[in-house]
């Protein structure tokens, strides 16, 4: 089962919001539970940024990659 990027996000943040206000009451148990989530959203994102860069992403930093796929393209319709 895949799931929504907003509700692991969302997951993720709720944990902070929650550790954040347990450390009011246990701010030892408050602490982790808030930087566990904290650790646990910016892996996320640094797995979500490590995919895009791996698909299509990457080809627009590659100077000329575009047009010469623009190019490739247009040859292509011609024959």
């Amino acid at each position: 089962m895949r799931r929504s990027p907003f509700v692991i996000v969302a997951t993720f943040a709720a944990l902070i919001v929650i550790g954040l206000a347990l450390a009011t009451v246990a701010p030892e148990l408050g602490t982790m539970v808030a930087v566990a989530g904290i650790v646990l959203l910016a892996a996320y994102l640094l797995t979500v940024f490590r995919v895009a860069w791996s698909g299509d992403q990457k080809r627009a930093w590659n100077p000329g990659s575009l047009y010469r796929e623009h190019r490739d393209e247009q040859a292509a319709k011609r024959k």
